[in-house]
This record gives C-alpha cells, structure tokens and sequence, in this order.
C-alpha cells in the first residue's frame, strides 16, 4: 500500500469505519511516515474545528428582502431606443455592420467603371475559345445490336 491509499485509511478511521486489521496496519504505517502522521493530525484539527460550529438562524426578514431584490433586478426592462421602438429590436453592432456594407455597395456601384458594348466585344475577341468539339463516325462494326421498336 502506498501513501494515497494510507491517507483513505486515515480518513475513514476519522469516521470509525475501520475494522481491527486495518486499525493496526493504519497505527503502524502511522510510526514509520512522517507525511501521514501529519495528514492525520490535520485532519482531526480540521474535525475538532468543524465540531465547535454551531447553526444559525437566519431571520424570514432577510430572506424576504433578498428575494425581492432579485425579483426586481430581474424584471427591470432596458429602455429602447430608435424611431421604431419595439419593432426592431437589432444589436447594435450588425447594424453599424450593415450600414457600413450598405455603404460599401452603394459606392462600389457609383465609382466602378462601367463597361461598354465596344469593351464587352473586346474581350470576347482576345480571350481564346473554350469549348471543344469532337467528332466521332460510328462504323457498322461499332453496332452491336439494333432493336426494332413498332408502335400500335
């Protein structure tokens, strides 16, 4: 047994739910390490600490003015601003974000060359063309069955 499993040992004997085997194999272990003599001398200072707590009462009154304090932060509305109040409700942000784009299309329109139809005929003319056209003969060799289709 190593010292972790020493220290689980140590715990559940501050519970007494060791049995005699492990009490004495616990006493021992506790002689030799020094770590483990520690852990558990912490360990019943932190009992004793936490036996000499005692309950208190908290008074309704309190309670009652905690609650309402939240229940009034809660429902408190932030005011809207705007020509249309609670029609759009838009963060802030994407509207500044879509003006700016709006602005953005509205002068790449007005300030972008406009090309002509002498420009357009330009550049059908230089560029090279992009299709291309095989033919292919079929020989009788090429046939291999031929279907007769009648109709009523």
């Amino acid at each position: 047994m190593n010292c972790l499993d020493f220290q689980q040992l140590i715990s559940a004997a501050l519970d007494q739910e060791l049995t005699v085997e492990e009490q004495q194999i616990l006493a021992e272990h506790l002689k030799i390490c020094t770590n483990c003599s520690e852990f558990a001398k912490k360990l019943n200072e932190q009992k004793d600490l936490t036996s000499r707590w005692t309950d208190i009462q908290i008074p309704m009154e309190i309670e009652e003015q905690i609650l309402n304090r939240t229940v009034k932060t809660t429902h408190q509305e932030k005011p809207n601003i705007g020509y249309l109040k609670g029609y759009y409700k838009v963060p802030k942000s994407l509207a500044w974000a879509s003006v700016f784009l709006f602005l953005i299309l509205v002068l790449n329109s007005i300030f972008s060359p406009l090309r002509t139809v002498s420009e357009s005929e330009k550049v059908q003319k230089i560029s090279p063309p992009l299709t291309k056209v095989q033919k292919i003969i079929l020989t009788e060799k090429d046939v291999v069955k031929t279907y007769t289709i009648t109709g009523k």
